[in-house]
């Protein structure tokens, strides 16, 4: 592995679009990766999709970017909708189309170098905005079919819902606000029970009923382990992914292991309560099968999370989990997994040089310090690790990329960002 330096960053959230990080970097700034080639032309600026939105019949016009943007489409429930082109490198962003039910369809190709036209809108919402020349930047995060949306990070909070409430506020005041959050387990101390689960969902809500339990997917940590029908009742995913846009909802274990699709990615939940050893056949044989299904679909990226990481870091290491490498070797839409357990906040490159059977390189970020943290990871064993404090991550899609923004509880000013583009 060759080691990249890093850059300091600003305060705020940094969103970065870069290189190909190879290998290892540590300390505060900013790491960028691209994926087996070199990173596509320069991008426009964004289009905002708009329009004006009217319940059924409902008519919205989404603009490209200034360089290839593709046509939107975010019709009402029999709508019309039409994308236009950007300027140099998009000729045209489609004819647009005819909407049939709740959700348009487009018609709308891409220009010469725009992304595809996306379908978004459910009765006559308006869509996000997409991206223009591949490596383009994009606008605010948009609907469920958009390329650019947000998601928080975040697992192990146990009796630390103090920290926990603070961090829920903190994300849900970010500009744009998080579309919907991933916790990887350990909500409670000492198994299921309903005080306890009533405590972590106040924090989770931030004190004040902010919402978040209502965007937010969750699975089992091993001390979340006792009771794995009441757990699972005390959950309804489907509501989630009406909530917040989510498509395409599959459960092989009702509110325990499950996928859905969000914008351009796919997202695979999976009931590993305690380390990643215990993840079945049949939940292997399941991810395989779901991850060739969104494949097909054409998505950009897919994540996956469950609560014990691939590649241990800290207290829970060294056990090691071959059989999932060489399934997740089989599908390139792979880009991250999420994992808590431990309680630190890391993040390790998957590769042959962590995994010899890995051939499809990855990224890995424990988030495991919601609460339950701080904890330092051992020497050698993270490519970069924050375990003074507890604390989150926010990712970025956009497009092709993914950037990762590492927080402190209670600090605006963003610990690292890592920028992955896949080719």
């Amino acid at each position: 592995m060759k080691c990249i330096s890093s850059f300091a960053i600003g305060i705020g959230l940094a969103t970065v679009l870069g290189l190909m990080l190879d290998g290892c970097s540590s300390g505060n700034g900013s790491t960028s990766t691209t994926r087996d080639s070199s990173a596509a032309g320069s991008g426009g600026t964004v289009g905002r999709s708009g329009g004006t939105t009217g319940g059924t019949g409902g008519i919205a016009a989404g603009t490209g970017g200034a360089t290839g943007g593709a046509g939107q489409t975010a019709g009402g429930t029999g709508g019309t909708t039409a994308g236009t082109g950007g300027g140099t490198g998009g000729t045209t962003a489609g004819t647009g189309g005819t909407t049939a039910g709740t959700g348009g369809t487009t018609a709308g190709a891409a220009g010469t170098t725009g992304a595809a036209g996306r379908t978004a809108g459910s009765s006559g919402s308006a869509a996000g905005a997409s991206g223009g020349a591949t490596g383009g930047s994009t606008g605010a995060a948009g609907g469920a079919g958009s390329s650019s949306f947000r998601f928080i990070v975040w697992a192990d909070t146990k009796t630390g819902t103090a920290d926990f409430t603070t961090e829920s506020n903190q994300a849900k005041a970010l500009k744009p606000p998080p579309n919907f959050t991933i916790y990887s387990g350990d909500l409670v101390e000492s198994g299921f029970a309903a005080g306890p689960m009533a405590t972590w969902k106040t924090a989770i809500n931030g004190g004040t009923n902010n919402g978040m339990f209502d965007i937010s997917f969750v699975v089992r940590g091993n001390h979340d382990s006792t009771d794995p029908t009441g757990f699972a009742a005390f959950f309804n995913y489907d509501a989630v992914a009406a909530t917040v846009g989510a498509t395409n909802l599959t459960q092989q274990t009702k509110n325990l292991t499950y996928s859905y699709d969000y914008g351009n990615s796919h997202f695979v939940a999976i009931d590993v309560p305690d380390d990643a050893t215990l993840i079945t056949a049949a939940q292997i044989a399941w991810a395989d099968s779901d991850l060739a299904a969104a494949e097909a679909r054409g998505l950009t990226h897919a994540f996956l999370n469950w609560h014990g990481p691939i590649y241990p870091v800290a207290e829970h290491c060294c056990p090691s989990v071959p059989a999932v490498i060489d399934m997740l070797n089989k599908h390139s839409i792979v880009t991250a997994t999420f994992h808590g357990h431990e309680h630190t906040n890391a993040h390790v490159r998957i590769n042959s040089t962590r995994y010899p059977n890995c051939t499809h390189e990855f990224d890995e970020f424990i988030e495991g310090a919601a609460g339950a943290g701080p904890q330092t990871c051992q020497t050698g064993r993270a490519d970069d690790c924050f375990g003074a404090k507890n604390g989150f991550a926010v990712m970025d899609v956009s497009g092709k990329t993914l950037t990762a923004t590492i927080y402190y509880v209670g600090s605006t000013t963003p610990l690292k960002t890592f920028t992955i583009t896949k080719p």
